[in-house]
């Protein structure tokens, strides 16, 4: 599993793009005890490595949107808001732009990450949501489309799963272990060890 490629109080952007550019857990190919390991290490780095600092669980418009559990997986969150989201380094000129752009400011924003592990089967699951509040749906979709257009390493692919309409994001060699599907005005990028397990945790959402 690649890492994540902005450091913690990045523009908003550049946290989607970086859950969406390999940061979803995924079981290795290995077995037994090294199986479980390889997958709680995704999820943990998937959590720790956004850094992103006064975080609480239960805070934030999102609770009670995401799923409790996908395919059997208890996931765990932290929510965010506003300036928390941002963490200290505040609205660079980069997140101010995104901000216009979505015709919002900071405070309208709200953030989720979900991470959860089956340590038996080795296998994970995780759920990134952020919500500009009042934000036209089209326009972020196609905002988000237009980064991840930019990174070359990722490939897309417009695909329909768990009943929902999403955007498939697969490295160099087409893997595919993260989808990105919007919905009003939360974009929800979706990770997973399974295509199954993606499809589960998107059926889940609204």
């Amino acid at each position: 599993m690649s890492r994540f490629s902005a450091t913690a109080g990045a523009m908003l952007v550049a946290i989607v793009v970086a859950a969406c550019s390999g940061s979803s857990p995924s079981a290795q190919q290995s077995t037994g005890s090294e199986q479980s390991a390889a997958a709680s290490a995704a999820a943990s780095s998937a959590a720790s490595q956004l850094s992103l600092p006064s975080y609480a669980a239960g805070a934030g418009s999102l609770e009670g949107i995401v799923p409790d559990t996908v395919g059997g997986i208890t996931l765990q969150y932290q929510f965010a808001s506003g300036q928390a989201v941002l963490g200290t380094q505040g609205v660079t000129p980069e997140v101010q732009d995104f901000l216009d752009k979505a015709h919002a400011d900071i405070n309208d924003v709200t953030t989720a990450i979900g991470v959860g592990v089956d340590q038996s089967s080795g296998t994970a699951v995780s759920i990134f949501a952020l919500r500009v509040a009042g934000a036209d749906e089209g326009a972020l979709r196609d905002q988000f489309k237009q980064v991840m257009e930019q990174n070359g390493s990722n490939t897309l692919t417009q695909q329909t799963v768990g009943g929902k309409s999403v955007l498939a994001i697969g490295d160099s060699s087409g893997d595919v272990t993260t989808w990105m599907y919007v919905h009003s005005d939360i974009v929800f990028v979706v990770g997973a060890s399974s295509a199954d397990l993606a499809a589960e945790a998107l059926a889940a959402l609204p």
